[in-house]
């Protein structure tokens, strides 16, 4: 698998966790990288949020409403819910191990592994927020086009 000089896309979807009791969220999302070399990409990600209320989120909008037809002006009559809207990150990846593996004598599957480091905004329904993303991964390439 060549990468010297090749764009790279995909897609990813993902669950939130462990955020806000009040919203569960779905993530669907889109990337386009560029490899210099087998070792360095860059790219960009982009990535949508679908957010629904959980139980206690309706419960808090039901309080607020509440407070609301008493005293539209009380704190207790804004439900202080956030969530996020979207997401669009510029990243940086490198990869400092890269192998090929023999699957079952079917043929020869090259892989890596990377680290990624990224910054980009988030757009919550409060607003924009910085974000910041590291992580690490890897990539096995079943054929020159498709990789897990």
């Amino acid at each position: 698998v060549d990468l010297n000089n090749r764009f790279e896309i995909g897609g990813n979807y993902g669950i939130n966790g462990g955020g806000d009791s009040y919203v569960t969220t779905q993530n669907l999302g889109a990337y386009l990288d560029f490899h210099f070399s087998p070792r360095w990409a860059v790219g960009v990600r982009y990535q949508h949020s679908y957010n629904k209320l959980t139980s206690e989120g309706e419960e808090q909008y039901k309080r607020a409403r509440e407070a609301q037809a008493i005293d539209p002006a009380s704190p207790e009559a804004f439900a202080g819910v956030d969530y996020p809207i979207d997401t669009s990150l510029f990243t940086v990846s490198y990869a400092p191990i890269y192998g090929k593996l023999n699957l079952f004598d079917s043929g020869i599957a090259h892989f890596d592994i990377y680290g990624l480091l990224g910054y980009g905004v988030m757009k919550l329904n409060s607003g924009n927020s910085n974000t910041y993303a590291a992580g690490i991964g890897s990539g096995i390439w079943l054929s020159q086009h498709f990789a897990t």
